[in-house]
């Protein structure tokens, strides 16, 4: 399948020359799917933006897949997403959600898009493999994210 990926701005840091949440919303309106990590809290980030609208943001949850639900259901606890995207030979892209604060309120506008789609781009990468490995000896699969771990 076609994959795009687009960096969308909270209203208040959206500029003339940034997508907004509007344009966020329209993009998810027409995905197949959206990988995420964290959806409740992906969710909870929009819920300005849903406003009242319950039947788009249910129709955008049933497209979510989401790779930490998938990770916490077999392996009994939430990870951070740098913890799995290491696990998964993706160490060079796991960044520290805390640096994207510091960074923001230095006004690195583009250094936190830069930081966050690293973390995109390695989690799609995961997610396109077919299994996700934790620790390197707990596989998960991917349709739960396939019922067994390749050999």
């Amino acid at each position: 399948g076609r994959e795009e990926e687009g960096t969308f701005w909270a209203e208040d840091a959206a500029e003339k020359d940034r997508n907004g949440m509007r344009e966020l919303m329209q993009w998810m309106d027409e995905a197949r799917a959206i990988v995420a990590y964290d959806t409740e809290r992906v969710q909870a980030g929009l819920n300005a933006a849903y406003g009242t609208d319950a039947a788009r943001r249910e129709a955008h949850r049933r497209k979510m897949v989401d790779v930490g639900e998938h990770v916490a259901a077999n392996v009994g606890r939430r990870l951070r997403l740098s913890t799995l995207l290491r696990a998964n030979g993706q160490a060079r892209n796991a960044g520290a959600g805390c640096d994207t604060d510091t960074m923001w309120e230095r006004g690195r506008a583009d250094a936190v898009r830069d930081a966050c789609m690293r973390d995109v781009r390695a989690l799609a990468e995961v997610a396109h493999r077919g299994h996700v490995r934790w620790f390197y000896w707990v596989c998960l699969p991917q349709s739960e994210l396939q019922k067994d771990c390749p050999p």
